[in-house]
């Protein structure tokens, strides 16, 4: 009987359960940084099309085309700042208004593509494409974005920390002593884009000023 009772005590005490840890109390704090910048690139967005009887054949004329464009946009731009961004081939259809159908006239291949150059080469850039290809869009940008970006976010984190510290005091809390979360946006804007622009020999393209945003929130705990 003695050993029965031993064993039973020993099954109970297994069946003791631990509270669960109760959830943390948070607070989150957001700092936002800007700055504007002179662009000193261009970049182009433009189409390279062949249209033919054949798939074949349109893939051999888009070619050719790419092959004077390419040329042209390496002598410029360079070979790192040239890429594509989309090839296709596909059918085209013409609608007939009196059979109410669509009838094949041929096949397309297109390609596009994205150059990178100097913003002082811009007339060079339009002038050495617009035989073979269609100008999409033109846009500004700077080359060491990813650098003045990079010391806007330390800014941020800077002031977010600083606001954690006022708002905790005015709000009369205690937080941990260092952020346990972390999150960052990052945008740009730039006054004088162009779109559908048309190469000329000194083209009158306005490339404003870029303008780069961050925004930094950190999380903290509330310490009881």
């Amino acid at each position: 009987m003695a050993s029965f009772l031993i064993l039973a005590a020993a099954v109970a005490s297994a069946q003791v359960v631990v509270p669960a840890s109760e959830p943390r109390h948070t607070v989150s704090f957001t700092a936002e940084e800007s700055g504007s910048v002179a662009p000193d690139q261009v970049e182009v967005y433009l189409t390279v099309a062949a249209q033919a009887n054949t798939p074949r054949e349109a893939m051999t004329n888009q070619a050719e085309k790419m092959k004077r464009v390419s040329a042209a946009l390496r002598e410029v731009c360079g070979d790192k700042n040239v890429a594509t961004l989309d090839y296709s081939v596909g059918v085209e259809r013409k609608y007939n208004r009196d059979t109410e159908e669509y009838k094949l006239v041929g096949y397309s291949a297109t390609q596009q593509v994205k150059a990178r150059a100097p913003i002082g080469k811009t007339a060079d850039l339009l002038e050495a494409v617009v035989a073979d290809a269609m100008i999409d869009k033109i846009g500004f940008t700077r080359s060491n974005a990813d650098e003045l970006r990079e010391g806007l976010v330390n800014i941020a984190i800077t002031k977010a920390k600083a606001l954690a510290l006022e708002r905790a005091g005015r709000l009369g809390i205690r937080l941990g002593e260092n952020p346990i979360g972390y999150s960052e946006g990052r945008n740009s804007a730039s006054v004088g884009r162009v779109a559908g622009a048309a190469a000329r020999a000194a083209p009158d393209l306005p490339s404003g000023e870029l303008t780069l945003k961050v925004s930094v929130t950190l999380t903290y705990e509330i310490l009881r």
